[in-house]
């Protein structure tokens, strides 16, 4: 499954649990050991805490799709859920969600995080307050801890913590 704009992504249980990449690589090898794992469907991809500020969605979404071209065994498997987190920049969340990022980070005592959120249901996407994730990593490739994670949450159906 290719990653575009507006690929429509499912609603997940809370908390979301996630995995944290820095990169294209840490992505490429995320979907390569899931689907090793056994894991299928949407994989929840967190960027760095605060990413929207100084990466950009544009560039985060570029990440996610080479990611995707870096994993060739995950192909069809295994496919990135880009998850934004955009702290406190409400207008930089409403950016990416535009953009196709499925899910956005925001604090939820910004003033405009009902109306982020109002907006992003409304397109099938989500906003989540950091308290909302439960993520792991970022992992090395090979790294035993990683094959384990993506396990555990093969193994609780997505409901870690």
């Amino acid at each position: 499954m290719k990653l575009q704009p507006g690929h429509a992504v499912p609603l997940s249980p809370l908390p979301l649990v996630a995995l944290r990449v820095h990169d294209a690589a840490g992505g490429a090898c995320a979907l390569v050991e899931g689907a090793r794992a056994g894991l299928r469907g949407d994989l929840p991809l967190l960027s760095a805490s605060g990413a929207a500020l100084w990466l950009g969605a544009d560039l985060f979404l570029a990440q996610m799709r080479h990611a995707e071209t870096l994993a060739p065994d995950a192909a069809g498997l295994l496919a990135p859920w880009p998850v934004l987190d955009c702290r406190n920049a409400p207008g930089l969340a409403l950016d990416a969600l535009r953009k196709g990022v499925a899910a956005v980070v925001l604090e939820a005592t910004d003033p405009a995080f009902a109306t982020v959120a109002a907006i992003a249901e409304s397109g099938g996407r989500r906003v989540l307050e950091p308290a909302q994730l439960r993520a792991a990593g970022p992992f090395a490739a090979g790294d035993p801890a990683l094959t384990a994670w993506l396990v555990r949450l093969r193994d609780t159906a997505g409901r870690l913590g």
